[in-house]
């Protein structure tokens, strides 16, 4: 570290007398219009296929949900008649 430097700026960075090309532009020059309908259509489609995957994913889980019902009823009955057969 140099000693004595009052300058806290980086070696890289410009000095600060020196200005971007954004520091010039007039803040009461009007600003481009916003397609604001474009910005709505690309939100909307981007939810349409977030939709769409949860609606798979969830289609999965319950498809998945009723193969463990199935599963969990027929381990519990087979369960049930092979503690019976233990007690006779």
């Amino acid at each position: 570290m140099e000693s004595g430097n009052a300058t806290s700026h980086d070696q890289n960075s410009p000095p600060p007398d020196e200005h971007d090309e954004e520091d010039v532009i007039d803040p009461q020059s009007p600003m481009d219009p916003f397609d604001w309908q474009a910005l709505e259509t690309e939100y909307l489609a981007a939810m349409a296929e977030c939709k769409a995957e949860e609606d798979a994913h969830l289609q999965d889980f319950a498809s998945l949900s009723q193969f463990f019902a199935v599963w969990a009823e027929t381990i519990s009955g087979r369960e049930q008649e092979r503690s019976h057969q233990r007690h006779v």
